[in-house]
């Protein structure tokens, strides 16, 4: 059950914050869902290993502190990801005025 509750909740999560950027910017010209695709292709299997290797390490541990601590590993991407987002936005908008 801690399989369950720990490592596949994260990827749904980081999955869902990739698609949802990658919807955001379609047929608009930006080249962030792309960059956002590139970026989570490495860090999302990653997070599995590492979600999997903690799972295994702390086999003690309870069970609301291993989905606490893969939660906030899982949610570190997203974070970036629509960080990315805004920054950019802000960018084009900023360029938008002046050209």
């Amino acid at each position: 059950m801690r399989y369950l509750y720990c490592i596949i909740p994260p990827i749904l999560l980081q999955l869902l914050a990739v698609y949802i950027i990658v919807v955001m910017n379609t047929g608009n010209g930006s080249w962030l869902g792309l960059g956002a695709i590139l970026f989570a292709m490495p860090i999302i299997p990653t997070t599995v290993a590492v979600n999997f290797i903690m799972v295994n390490k702390n086999v003690n541990s309870t069970p609301m502190k291993l989905i606490l601590l893969s939660n906030f590993i899982a949610f570190l991407i997203p974070i970036l990801i629509i960080g990315l987002f805004i920054i950019v936005v802000l960018i084009e908008g900023l360029i938008g005025q002046f050209f």
